[in-house]
Parts: structure tokens; sequence; C-alpha cells
């Protein structure tokens, strides 16, 4: 799991969506 919250959080940062990847923020 830690090496997905990374990954959502790479993808929340880009997007902009504050990083919370473990909320899933980047999925958006």
């Amino acid at each position: 799991q830690a090496q997905m919250q990374i990954v959502d959080r790479l993808s929340a940062t880009q997007r902009g969506e504050g990083g919370f990847g473990s909320t899933g923020t980047g999925q958006k």
C-alpha cells in the first residue's frame, strides 16, 4: 500500500490537489 500511496501522492501533486494519496484524491 505504501507504494500505491506514493504514486497517488505524486499524481495528486501534479494535479495540485494537495497530494492526499490515502484518501484517493490523486485518482481525481
